[in-house]
């Protein structure tokens, strides 16, 4: 399942994500459920961590839920209480620009102001490569329905950039935990560690997660052997169309 989500710029030590509380009040100051209901008419589900409870391993996560004042609060005693810029990348997708501009609505009650860049695929992707971003929309699949493929290339400190970990986040402690992960085959021993993963990385708030958004499909009475797969990709060569 996709999750919706920022990543945020924890490497560049001028901006203003590089400041903790600056990021806890952006999370804090996001109406979530609001951007499920509007812009996506209701079909998400909170995210709570970059992989759903659909995927193997998943533990549940402390989460950023919408508090404005403890959002005013936070970015009070942030090194920026004045408020402050933001650039913000994220692709053409419309869908993804209407979240884009929801958010940039709701940070100006911190005095935030934002600038949304958008770029075609390619260049989207350089510029999260290239740390062009303080937010940069994401649309992160865990394909294979393991946690181990998302953790390792969004977290680890090996993975800054072009693999996936576009926050830009490195923390010993989460490396260790990452490949302890990866190499254990009993599942409720990879989930303890998994859930000690998790409760560091919601302690430096790298991510502001939106939400899981939930796949509709349809098809006639015509078409045989459709099998709607949970990761996203649609295995098509079992379908069959009845007439002619």
């Amino acid at each position: 399942m996709t999750c919706f989500n920022y990543f945020f710029n924890l490497i560049d030590e001028d901006r203003p994500t590089y400041d903790l509380k600056v990021r806890q009040a952006i999370c804090y100051a996001i109406d979530r459920q609001k951007i499920i209901d509007t812009i996506l008419q209701g079909s998400a589900t909170l995210a709570d961590s970059m992989i759903a409870p659909i995927v193997a391993c998943y533990t549940p996560t402390p989460t950023y839920d919408y508090d404005l004042e403890k959002a005013k609060q936070l970015m009070a005693e942030s090194s920026y209480p004045n408020g402050c810029d933001l650039i913000m990348v994220t692709n053409q997708s419309q869908q993804r620009l209407e979240i884009c501009q929801v958010v940039q609505q709701m940070l100006k009650e911190l005095n935030i102001n934002v600038e949304i860049r958008t770029y075609e695929q390619a260049t989207y992707i350089q510029a999260l490569n290239e740390h062009e971003h303080d937010m940069g929309f994401s649309a992160w699949i865990t394909s294979t329905g393991d946690a181990d493929y998302t953790y390792y290339p969004c977290y680890h400190s090996t993975q800054k950039g072009k693999p996936g970990n576009r926050s830009f986040f490195g923390n010993p402690k989460a490396d260790e935990l990452i490949e302890k992960g990866r190499s254990l085959s009993d599942p409720e021993a990879r989930k303890e560690v998994y859930s000690e993963l998790n409760q560091i990385i919601y302690e430096n708030c790298t991510q502001l997660y939106i939400c899981h958004p939930l796949t509709v499909e349809a098809c006639t009475k015509y078409v045989e052997g459709f099998v709607s797969n949970k990761d996203g990709y649609n295995r098509l060569w079992t379908v069959k169309c009845l007439q002619s």
